[in-house]
């Protein structure tokens, strides 16, 4: 079985700003520069987009929108302006 495609969480915040949310809101990281984060079954990776001027936060796991749609919330509560949150492409159901 293939892995459900993430969740993405545009973010109108700089990359160090998003960054600093997912760590308030428990994500941990391997180490300082990281860009992926673990939140319980979660991975996100997170990227800055210089064209689009957002950050880009993949949601990837288990229950990918409904753990999207709370990370989104909870950078939103952080102060960062959330620009869209995407589906999957390719639900699973």
């Amino acid at each position: 079985m293939t892995a459900p495609a993430p969740a993405l969480v545009l973010v109108r915040a700089p990359l160090d700003r998003v960054i600093a949310g997912l760590l308030a809101m428990g994500a941990t990281a391997q180490n300082r520069r990281s860009r992926v984060f673990d939140l319980g079954e979660h991975l996100i990776l997170v990227e800055y987009d210089a064209d689009d001027h957002v950050t880009v936060a993949a949601v990837g796991g288990p229950e990918v929108l409904p753990t999207a749609a709370w990370v989104a919330a909870q950078l939103e509560d952080f102060g960062c302006a959330i620009q869209t949150l995407l589906p999957p492409l390719n639900p699973v159901g």
